[in-house]
């Protein structure tokens, strides 16, 4: 609730564009950040039962590991989740045991739905930047911004609008 809060208000100072790619970049964020804590957490539960794991794997030898601070830990799990989600996956960090191999299946699997929906929702912005429409649009957003903004009555508002729309070929 709060995020939309949040967007609504973003809304109004930016385009619509630019909020929805504020959108998808926070939206994608917050999922490298849950993934990346998830993938760090399997790790930590094989090594405490003494599997091997990713994390001995990277940084070289338990002993390493031991003397690894948290934020470096987390960084790399967070490139891990970047890598894995955007389908690249530079296999530097590859899974060790069978929870963190199924764990990348799985990630895999959602990487490829967030690339495509990415991808469209990109594209959709980037075909509406410079249409008349997106043009329309935006104008007319201006003047409801406006009417809110100045409490005028609704039917000045509906005259301003039908204006805009015959003068501007809508």
């Amino acid at each position: 609730k709060m995020l939309s809060m949040v967007l609504d208000n973003l809304d109004k100072m930016f385009t619509k564009g630019a909020t929805q790619l504020l959108g998808i970049f926070l939206a994608v964020s917050v999922m490298s950040h849950l993934i990346s804590c998830a993938w760090v957490f399997i790790a930590y539960l094989y090594h405490e039962r003494g599997s091997g794991t990713w994390l001995e794997d990277y940084f070289g030898s338990v002993d390493e590991l031991e003397n690894q601070d948290q934020a470096g830990i987390y960084l790399a799990g967070m490139y891990w989740a970047a890598a894995t989600i955007a389908s690249v996956g530079y296999g530097d960090i590859v899974a060790i045991n069978h929870g963190e191999k199924m764990f990348s299946i799985l990630i895999m699997s959602i990487g490829v739905g967030v690339v495509a929906v990415t991808t469209s929702q990109l594209t959709t912005i980037y075909s509406n930047f410079g249409t008349a429409e997106y043009f329309v649009r935006r104008e007319l957003e201006r003047i409801q911004n406006y009417c809110k903004h100045r409490d005028l009555p609704p039917h000045i508002y509906q005259a301003m609008v039908k204006y805009t729309k015959v003068h501007l070929a809508l």
